[in-house]
């Protein structure tokens, strides 16, 4: 009954009765001595009218495909899919399973090493252009890179006259790879410590630094050129003048004796050849104080103006030997002599001269250590000096020359062009000192 339960509106329930004139005879079985009938096991009724669905049967499974032989794969938007391939059917006998899994695996291991082989040439064309565009970037970006090939780029923002000498400055300071051993003032940081690292590299540092004594640009000029915020460029600037002053602070720049007669040009040798140092004082506008007892203290006669004052020494031959720190304007070249050090009997030979203008009346001081002090003759009461008074103001005059030469060299770093503020004045001897010391990187003032 189950056959043809829902065929043709026909529904099949408990309730459902079938007459035997719809079997068989031989389906139908009399229990012998009984008065019900039986079914034999699988009767089915012959007159409902659903003898195919009765008689249908199942249909045979499909015909199960041999694997093909895979020709190539079809090309896709990447033209690499390995999942889209032509086919052909065999036309001879299959092969076997295994034979075409190898076939298969051997397809997809050459799909991946093209895939890989042109991801890899990918991969190196885009390395190329990332460098390239790294490369025009730096070029548009103001850095250390500018001045590498071009000294007189070099010079007029760091003062020396080529990289290769910027170079050997920042080796001999040894600052570290990263610039770790510069560390700001007020810093409790070890060297090496971790942390935040800096946006710019050490070269670039310092020449930031270089860039603010060199040229006097404010820190937010500087911070537009290289990228940066003035906090960074101020950070920069006065960690790395302390350090390099520090640094500079250590190189014994007095030369013995000996040094000196080696190096002794000519000219010297026929006229002073016993002259031990050069000295001058130079001076450097400062912004006046509120106080007006500070005011008279930094007020210098001679400039009209409140200044700092300090005393350089040159040796014949052109190089720095001593500066003193920075002093009041006020102050008098006689005091700035006896105050700074340079009188110390330990630097001197019995016998050195010293070579001065006439305003360093120091000549009591020098005789108590046996050095003697040559400036030009002063006319006194005198109408006129003597042929003999007049040569030797000219030779000492076109000696002492020098001096002025070095310190006008100092005052070419243009930080000095306008007065230093007063929130300068801490730093204003650190920054004196390196504009003296970098004074040296350049070339000779006086050829040997």
């Amino acid at each position: 009954m189950g056959k043809i339960d829902g065929k043709d509106g026909f529904v099949c329930n408990r309730n459902t009765k079938v007459c035997h004139e719809h079997f068989k005879k031989d389906d139908i079985l009399r229990v012998p001595g009984g008065k019900r009938w039986r079914l034999k096991q699988g009767a089915v009724p012959l007159k409902v009218g659903h003898e195919e669905a009765i008689n249908k049967k199942r249909k045979p499974p499909a015909m199960r495909r041999d694997l093909f032989d895979i020709k190539k794969p079809k090309p896709t938007r990447s033209n690499k899919d390995v999942n889209n391939l032509e086919v052909n059917r065999p036309v001879h006998q299959p092969k076997s399973l295994v034979s075409c899994a190898l076939t298969m695996v051997n397809c997809v291991y050459k799909t991946i090493v093209n895939e890989f082989t042109m991801t890899k040439t990918k991969l190196v064309k885009l390395e190329e252009e990332l460098k390239d565009t790294k490369n025009k970037l730096e070029k548009r970006t103001f850095g250390i890179q500018v001045i590498k090939e071009k000294n007189d780029l070099c010079q007029q923002y760091t003062s020396f006259t080529d990289y290769s000498r910027l170079k050997a400055c920042l080796k001999y300071l040894s600052v570290g790879d990263k610039g770790e051993n510069v560390i700001g003032r007020g810093s409790t940081e070890k060297k090496g410590a971790g942390g935040r690292p800096r946006t710019l590299g050490v070269e670039d540092q310092f020449m930031v630094m270089l860039m603010k004594i060199r040229t006097g640009f404010s820190n937010d000029h500087l911070g537009w050129l290289f990228k940066c915020d003035a906090t960074t460029i101020s950070r920069i600037v006065s960690s790395w003048q302390n350090y390099i002053y520090l640094k500079f602070c250590t190189i014994p720049i007095w030369p013995s004796r000996e040094k000196i007669d080696q190096n002794m040009p000519k000219i010297f040798k026929e006229r002073f050849p016993k002259t031990r140092v050069i000295l001058d004082c130079t001076e450097v506008e400062v912004e006046a104080p509120e106080s007006l007892h500070m005011r008279a203290v930094f007020y210098s006669d001679y400039k009209h103006h409140n200044t700092y004052k300090a005393l350089i020494g040159i040796t014949p031959a052109g190089g720095l030997s001593f500066i003193s720190e920075l002093f009041p304007g006020s102050i008098s070249d006689r005091e700035i002599v006896s105050r700074c050090g340079i009188l110390n009997p330990a630097f001197w030979c019995k016998g050195d001269e010293v070579m001065a203008d006439k305003g360093f009346n120091i000549r009591d001081l020098l005789d108590e250590i046996d050095v003697k002090l040559n400036i030009p003759v002063f006319l006194e009461d005198k109408e006129q000096f003597s042929p003999n008074e007049v040569i030797i103001n000219q030779r000492i005059s076109s000696l002492r020359i020098h001096v002025e030469r070095f310190i006008s060299r100092i005052k070419n770093f243009h930080i000095f062009d306008r007065p230093l503020p007063l929130s300068m004045h801490g730093s204003a001897n650190q920054i004196f000192t390196t504009c003296a010391f970098l004074v040296m990187f350049q070339n000779p003032i006086i050829s040997v």
